[in-house]
């Protein structure tokens, strides 16, 4: 229930009509940067990780991996401003926003896996899981970016 209502937000952000700017670019960007964060999270933590931050719930994350690749992923929503009604200074907290929604997401997501035994939600991709481990993070930062956007630019 939480992923699918959860994920509705991103294509209902198609429904926001923004003038002079396009709603698929504004899921797009919602995309980009929480799989942006997702990947350099990753990476950050594999190279610099050492200070677990939930080693009970999800052992592989980092500090260094959360702030490396949330700050990373902010950088890439500010360089994407000019496909959003955003200027570049209020595309970083927009960006931020995704990506604490992201990293909670993927927390409490990762918590309902071990309280039900699962490594991984699926095996459809090779050392990634399934398809809902990639989307996990979009369930809640979708939510927040859609009415964050709705509140401040519609």
């Amino acid at each position: 229930m939480v992923c699918i209502y959860g994920l509705s937000y991103a294509p209902a952000l198609l429904m926001l009509r923004i003038p002079g700017h396009s709603s698929a670019a504004l899921l797009l960007f919602l995309l980009v940067v929480v799989q942006a964060s997702d990947v350099f999270q990753y990476v950050f933590g594999k190279l610099f990780g050492r200070t677990k931050l939930a080693p009970r719930v999800s052992p592989s994350k980092t500090v260094e991996g959360l702030l490396g690749g949330g700050a990373s992923a902010i950088v890439i929503g500010m360089a994407l401003h000019g496909l959003t009604p955003f200027t570049w200074w209020q595309a970083a907290p927009m960006a931020l926003a995704i990506v604490v929604g992201g990293f909670v997401g993927g927390l409490v997501l990762s918590a309902v896996k071990r309280s039900l035994g699962a490594k991984d939600w699926g095996t459809m991709l090779a050392g990634h899981g399934g398809m809902l481990d990639r989307m996990d993070s979009v369930c809640f930062a979708a939510p927040l970016f859609f009415h964050l956007t709705r509140y401040f630019y519609t």
